[in-house]
């Protein structure tokens, strides 16, 4: 079984690294990392921050790697104030703010996420921008449970392809709670931030480090409680895989 799952930060893959041992892949032009789980395969890609990045970035990986699953990981804010900073979430759907276009989740992967922890969520919105303040938040709330920006077009991409998909995403930031500044405005080329960037703004803006650092360590602890969600979970769906082929093959013996 081989599992493609993106984020769009290595902040919020490094917890996973961590934990298990990825290896980059050098043979290509994107930011991808292999692992194995038992008999499955694990690929891993950073997409960067935004669709446009995602759409590119998750069809190269679907082009050169055909896998059987799907997964857009990483943070989220939330929109609502019982989706509390920390949890893990999973939405039955994804909408994309500006078209209202939606895409389902594979249901087998939902339930299996759910036995894994996951908090089931109604619905997770991708925006083409940040959401910068507790009062944008509110007006989204009455759409959707939580807020990032790639899931719609990552899952978009392996469900036209046939491939089954589903957002699993941890709350970096509270729904009454402001971003200390536009992380938007911060991005390099690559979508990444710029710590040259980050640097500049925080000394123009001083006054901010405080809440800056306190976002930092909340993404730290969601990303962190993430990587073990991801580790259970693609472990408990490599073993069912492992399962339906020991049975097939035992009903063959028969």
């Amino acid at each position: 079984m081989k599992f493609l799952i993106t984020f769009a930060l290595g902040m919020e893959f490094g917890p996973w690294r961590r934990v298990r041992t990825f290896a980059k892949v050098t043979h290509c032009d994107l930011a991808l990392y292999e692992a194995n789980f038992g008999e499955a395969q694990v690929r891993v890609a950073l997409t960067g921050v935004g669709g446009v990045r995602a759409t590119n970035v998750t069809r190269a990986a679907l082009e050169q790697w055909r896998p059987d699953t799907c997964i857009s990981a990483g943070l989220a804010g939330s929109l609502r104030r019982e989706r509390e900073v920390g949890q893990v979430c999973m939405p039955r759907d994804i909408m994309e703010l500006e078209s209202g276009r939606t895409v389902v989740a594979d249901g087998g992967l939902m339930r299996q996420a759910e036995k894994c922890g996951a908090v089931v969520i109604e619905r997770l919105l991708t925006s083409s921008t940040m959401v910068l303040t507790a009062e944008g938040k509110s007006r989204l709330g009455k759409m959707a449970e939580a807020v990032e920006m790639e899931s719609f077009a990552v899952a978009s991409e392996a469900t036209a392809k046939g491939i089954p998909a589903i957002a699993i995403r941890a709350i970096s930031d509270a729904a009454d709670e402001d971003l200390p500044m536009n992380f938007s405005e911060l991005l390099d080329e690559t979508g990444n931030v710029s710590k040259g960037k980050a640097a500049r703004a925080l000394a123009r803006s001083p006054q901010k480090l405080v809440a800056v650092m306190r976002l930092e360590r909340q993404s730290k602890s969601a990303a962190t409680n993430l990587a073990n969600f991801l580790d259970r979970y693609v472990s408990a769906l490599a073993a069912r895989d492992d399962l339906r082929t020991g049975e097939m093959a035992e009903a063959k013996r028969g």
